[in-house]
């Protein structure tokens, strides 16, 4: 009588982090290592190392600082420091305005962070959306220095503001990812990039110029745009038309002249 067979051994899955050494956080310069590679890894070192809570949040508004100077530079004169003030004033405001509900949320979503661990994770969320603009910042420079069209530099900097808040997002839904549920976080992000949008509208003109530091109506940010787009379409045609207009007169002008030769 044959013995059974036994069964074969299977080699347990490797976890794909072993073997990488984990980044110490301990000042600034490791803990944006830290928050680039691994942030989940920062978020639970920030109970411990409370000094790098303000060096995060001043990195955040400096990375807002940057570019709000590139947009700036644009226009050049005012705007150097208008920008720059506009830029991270509204980034601080609308974080402000936006952490109730993202507590709110969370709560909702059955998290098991209470009020410090939301309020370190939304500023890891906030310092790595800040990294992700000043690396995106000098391709955004190079276009502002370019190109004279406000509404193709107002797309570009529209899709670097939605590239570095989807990948700074993807902190918050890897936090989410413990919870029974994660929709409401993911609300909350919708939430979050239509407040900065607004803001951003609330607090124009940041790319071009106009007579007063701040507007003087209020519109939707969407609406804001499709004027804008507009306005500039008319004042190319203005500009077509007007350069047609003085090829036209000075052709005529060679033709009623007998010493030029047609």
């Amino acid at each position: 009588m044959n013995p059974p067979n036994l069964p074969e051994q299977t080699e347990e899955p490797k976890d794909p982090n072993e073997g990488r050494q984990a980044v110490e956080v301990t000042n600034l310069a490791t803990a944006i290592e830290a928050l680039l590679r691994s942030p989940l890894n920062l978020l639970k070192a920030l109970p411990e190392k409370r000094q790098l809570i303000l060096p995060l949040a001043l990195l955040a508004l400096f990375s807002a600082g940057v570019l709000g100077l590139v947009f700036g530079s644009y226009s050049g004169g005012t705007q150097l420091w208008a920008a720059p003030l506009k830029v991270g004033g509204g980034l601080l405001l609308g974080a402000l305005i936006c952490f109730p509900s993202l507590y709110v949320f969370s709560c909702l979503a059955n998290s098991p962070l209470r009020l410090g661990g939301v309020a370190a994770a939304y500023l890891c969320f906030l310092a790595l959306l800040g990294l992700l603009l000043i690396a995106f910042a000098p391709i955004l420079w190079i276009f502002t220095q370019s190109s004279n069209s406000l509404p193709f530099v107002g797309f570009l900097a529209l899709v670097v503001w939605l590239l570095s808040f989807l990948l700074a997002g993807s902190l918050l839904r890897k936090v989410s990812r413990r919870a029974t549920s994660s929709w409401q976080v993911h609300l909350w992000l919708l939430i979050f990039l239509t407040v900065t949008l607004q803001m951003s509208t609330a607090l124009r003109p940041i790319l071009g110029t106009s007579e007063t530091l701040l507007p003087q109506e209020k519109k939707f940010f969407l609406t804001h745009w499709m004027d804008s787009i507009d306005e500039a379409a008319r004042e190319s045609d203005s500009t077509s038309t007007g350069s047609a207009n003085n090829q036209s007169s000075i052709k005529s002008s060679r033709t009623d002249n007998p010493f030029l030769e047609n």
